[in-house]
């Protein structure tokens, strides 16, 4: 059975056909070997009409049904290469899950020990990092000959000027309270370093347990881009720093050599006596040496070595003191 719809004088009129014998088509219809003319009007068709049904199929294509037969069988192909979905979540099901890791693997310190050298950072008091560095150092060769350790506390440069305009040499720490630790970590060395007077605890996370040192920190070693951005830093602060250093050195050292030129001119400008000027019985004030100020009077003169015999009074006893002739002024 077909059915299809023709417009016809009264509109579109439903045509249920079977096959039958009919007068051929009209000319204005195409003609083919594709077409067949089915069809008997309605009762309400005044006139028969003709409706013209190509094939379902057209040359080439394929049908639903042959569609699906070659989907199924593309189906069974891929069950038979990769198993079937079944197959496969039924295997995940059966893989046990890993059991979570108890209080103690977790506490576990010496399981650090395969992370090898590692630089670790502990918490100490500030302006005491030197103090506990010290004394680590110290105990730890004795408590572990074999074993290596490197103690680090970064610093750079203060920059604080003095008075005569030089830089000061002290240094400032990149982390105040901290210090830098690069050692194999186990469980000695951990239990060393915690018991170490000043040392709060190591830099890490909280161990998440339920046990009774649920609050213990599990260390966590610092990177070593961070080891290598510090360095870096520490390396590009201290090339600066002797640049301006240099600098403020050759300044202060040319700012001293005038103060000294001011000086000796101020010398040159006092009034020194000369031997032709001096006589004997002058009086003459001592400018230089462990008789300063103290005044006198000229007994002797000597050409030769330009030295003078002054009588000076200290401690009201006269005593007759040798004196240069640029150590004294002619009152």
């Amino acid at each position: 059975m077909f059915s299809s719809c023709c417009r016809g004088p009264l509109g579109p009129s439903l045509l249920v056909g079977t096959h039958v014998a009919s007068r051929p088509a009209p000319s204005s219809h195409p003609s083919g070997d594709n077409v067949q003319t089915w069809g008997r009007a309605l009762p309400w068709c005044q006139t028969p009409l003709v409706c013209e049904i190509q094939e379902a199929t057209k040359p080439g294509t394929l049908s639903a049904k042959e569609r699906r037969k070659q989907r199924n069988e593309r189906r069974e192909e891929l069950k038979d290469l990769k198993g079937s979905w079944r197959d496969e979540v039924e295997t995940k099901l059966d893989v046990k899950k890993k059991a979570p890791k108890g209080w103690e693997e977790i506490l576990d310190i010496n399981q650090l020990t395969t992370k090898g050298m590692q630089w670790w950072m502990i918490a100490v008091p500030k302006n005491g990092e030197q103090r506990v560095a010290d004394h680590i150092e110290l105990v730890f060769q004795g408590l572990f000959p074999k074993a290596e350790l490197q103690i680090l506390l970064p610093s750079v440069p203060r920059r604080k000027v003095l008075k005569d305009g030089r830089y000061s040499d002290a240094r400032q720490r990149l982390y105040p309270g901290c210090l830098l630790l690069q050692c194999v970590l186990n469980r000695e060395v951990y239990n060393f370093i915690r018991s170490v007077p000043g040392v709060w605890d190591f830099f890490g996370t909280r161990a998440n347990t339920r046990s009774v040192v649920s609050d213990m920190i599990i260390p966590a070693a610092v990177s070593s881009i961070e080891i290598h951005e510090m360095f870096k830093r520490i390396e590009m602060e201290d090339a600066a720093f002797k640049e301006i250093r240099e600098a403020a050195n050759r300044e202060a050292d040319e700012r001293e050599r005038l103060e000294e030129v001011v000086k000796t001119a101020a010398k040159l400008e006092v009034k020194m006596p000369s031997l032709l000027q001096l006589e004997e019985g002058a009086m003459v004030r001592v400018n230089s040496g462990p008789f300063t100020n103290h005044t006198g009077v000229v007994e002797k003169i000597n050409h030769e070595e330009e030295t003078l015999g002054v009588i000076l009074t200290i401690f009201g006893r006269q005593t007759v003191a040798k004196l240069g002739i640029d150590e004294v002024t002619v009152i």
